[in-house]
């Protein structure tokens, strides 16, 4: 590499020259120019001529004698190059030193466009079949972060909620297809008949992805755990009735309630309560140990690699490894390229990429909608200008009225009616506005037509006492990502359009959870994921310490929720719970302290090879039901054909 940049120089020193025609013609030079080009002794300038002539990048004719010119031709185009080094460091694995390349000065604008393309053809759904290799099943992607941490005690954010369902087990788990409780960690349980006292058998012979056994104690630990008020585990107010976790035996254990709880199952089947070890070194939350189908084998500033547990207690998953690399500069690109198409992000880490131009059969497609939801809170708690109910309504008209896809753009997508898609009645604009106030006509682009709109509407109009009297102003708290960025500045625009004036406060995921970040907030944008089990999704947005729909209650409506929440765990039936979460929620949105937006369209291409693409609950794909089929039979003895050993890849 080192002599390419040298070349690289020499060839930009040389094209900076006014009166250069033609690289490849010769020109006149002399060994001391090209020592100062290349910030080196003559000795070293001439070892640096003798080997790029040897490579075929420059024509050389020394001069003879002394005081005379040599001349020089450049036969090579750095950017074919450096392109060509790209290549070659991409087929080894070395991403990181070929984004590098990316910021180099001496790569013309085709160069670097070469250079992305070679990059998007380096990531998507590999397959490996080598003669040094084990036949190697890969997924490799970009990020635009780097994830928290993968503790599931602490972890509330959709992505750090997909790698801690692909790491961890928990003792049961809920099938979203069938609605219902399965084995997982645990093989069997019962309970009483107030569901007050339950017993787990424990399956045998799990281990740990450093082969340690998992043993009854580290389920005693992991549930202790969740209670722990050292912990700070946002979701200890959901499990403060567990009064003891005891121990059988080696296999078995008895989990004794204050109160009937028959949502159990949907408390332990959370990723929260995931089942972790019980000694644990330092940095464990970070590089975490677990018992799911993927352990984690490397982490560092720019890579986290998952690879297949080969000691999973379940049939072990066919893709051998996962790489998330995080290159915003590469993910951002490729951001760009999709939204020219439609297509953004939206709350996924990555995008699924598409077929390459010289793929001979045509690419599948997978859609969905999110399950959750984009929002916006208003900040009840604070008491401030957010009292008047005109206010609520303008806010309130302004978003449920945007037509997000249309607008906003991107992968944004219908209208949310409820926290959870399957829970919402059919998507509606229309939302009851608060008592004693008139309706109000919102312009759906948010285009500036203020003064034609406060003559028009006596809400608005400052000479009928109307709230623009007070030229109100609101401050809006959300994080970098999910495209909150774009959603913030157009209502910005849009609330600007009724003289309502919006400052924009973009701080950390983790700021969040500040009490002093929210209560300087009148409004917050934010994103709900919603995890496979609806019934634990819906308790954790009323009733987890970290909900921030809690935080912006006022004391008595918070209140009055807990008390009809501490309800629930009584009714056996989870149709007739879910039926009063969602009331629960209705009273919320009727009052105005929450306000829905829209649900993001996801979608995930991939060759017809590529079998098992689902994307899950959490809008990530599902790596262990991944796998690959081959290309084709052979039509003279339908058996599979054969693959040459080479490296292929399915893109």
């Amino acid at each position: 590499m080192q002599l390419l940049e040298h070349y690289v120089r020499l060839y930009s020193s040389l094209k900076r020259n006014p009166f250069r025609g033609d690289m490849q013609e010769p020109t006149i030079v002399t060994v001391p120019s090209i020592a100062a080009s290349l910030y080196c002794t003559e000795r070293n300038a001439k070892l640096l001529i003798k080997a790029m002539r040897q490579h075929g990048w420059i024509a050389w004719s020394p001069g003879r004698g002394r005081g005379n010119h040599s001349h020089l031709a450049l036969l090579a185009d750095p950017d074919e190059l450096l392109l060509k080094q790209a290549v070659g460091m991409l087929g080894e694995g070395r991403i990181q030193e070929t984004v590098e390349l990316l910021n180099t000065e001496w790569l013309s604008e085709r160069g670097r466009e070469q250079l992305h393309q070679a990059l998007r053809q380096s990531f998507g759904y590999l397959r490996t079949n080598g003669k040094s290799a084990p036949y190697n099943h890969l997924l490799r992607f970009p990020s635009y972060r780097q994830p928290g941490l993968f503790d599931p005690a602490l972890t509330t954010r959709r992505t750090e909620l997909h790698f801690v369902r692909q790491l961890f087990n928990t003792l049961v788990e809920y099938d979203s297809e069938r609605d219902l409780f399965l084995p997982g960690l645990a093989h069997h349980w019962e309970t009483d008949r107030k569901a007050q006292c339950w017993r787990f058998y424990l399956q045998k012979h799990v281990r740990f992805h450093n082969e340690a056994p998992c043993t009854v104690y580290d389920v005693l630990y992991s549930l202790e755990r969740l209670r722990d008020p050292s912990v700070m585990s946002p979701y200890r107010l959901l499990y403060r009735e567990v009064q003891q976790v005891k121990l059988i035996d080696e296999y078995s254990i008895d989990i004794k309630l204050s109160s009937g709880q028959w949502h159990l199952p949907a408390l332990l089947g959370a990723a929260a309560a995931s089942i972790v070890p019980r000694e644990q070194p330092a940095g464990w939350s970070r590089v975490p140990t677990g018992t799911g189908p993927f352990r984690l084998s490397h982490r560092d500033e720019r890579l986290l690699v998952l690879e297949a547990n080969p000691f999973y207690f379940r049939r072990a998953a066919n893709v051998d490894r996962i790489e998330m690399w995080y290159l915003p500069e590469v993910y951002e690109q490729q951001f760009n390229r999709s939204n020219e198409i439609g297509q953004e992000g939206g709350g996924i880490n990555f995008h699924h990429y598409g077929a390459a131009m010289q793929d001979p059969e045509p690419w599948e497609l997978t859609v969905s909608t999110d399950r959750g939801c984009k929002y916006v809170l208003l900040n009840r708690a604070r008491k401030g200008v957010l009292e008047q109910p005109e206010l609520r309504n303008i806010v309130n008209k302004v978003i449920r009225e945007c037509d997000a896809g249309g607008i906003l753009g991107g992968n944004r997508g219908e209208l949310a009616n409820g926290f959870i898609r399957e829970l919402s009645a059919p998507a509606s604009a229309s939302v009851p506005l608060a008592k004693g106030t008139s309706d109000l006509q919102v312009p759906s682009d948010g285009a500036a037509e203020s003064a034609e709109r406060y003559s028009a509407d006596p809400l608005l109009n400052s000479h009928s006492g109307g709230i623009m009297a007070s030229q109100p102003s609101l401050k809006l708290v959300t994080y970098a990502g999910a495209g909150h960025e774009r959603d913030a500045a157009w209502l910005q625009q849009a609330l600007s359009s009724y003289g309502i004036a919006l400052s924009i406060r973009l701080v950390a995921y983790e700021a969040l959870a500040e009490p002093d970040v929210v209560a300087q907030a009148d409004l917050l944008l934010l994103e709900q994921p919603v995890d496979a089990d609806a019934e634990w999704t819906m308790r954790a947005i009323l009733g987890s310490g970290h909900s921030p729909v809690r935080s912006c209650l006022p004391p008595e409506r918070l209140l009055e929720l807990d008390r009809r929440l501490a309800e629930l765990p009584n009714e056996p039936s989870r149709d007739a719970r879910l039926q009063r979460l969602v009331q629960l929620e209705r009273e919320l949105l009727d009052d105005q302290m929450v306000i829905l937006w829209y649900r993001w369209r996801q979608s995930a291409s991939f060759p017809p090879e590529l079998r098992g693409v689902s994307i899950s609950s959490l809008g990530w794909v599902d790596y262990k039901q991944l796998w690959f089929a081959h290309d084709g039979m052979d039509e003279n003895d339908n058996q599979p054909a054969a693959t040459e050993e080479v490296d292929e890849k399915l893109y």
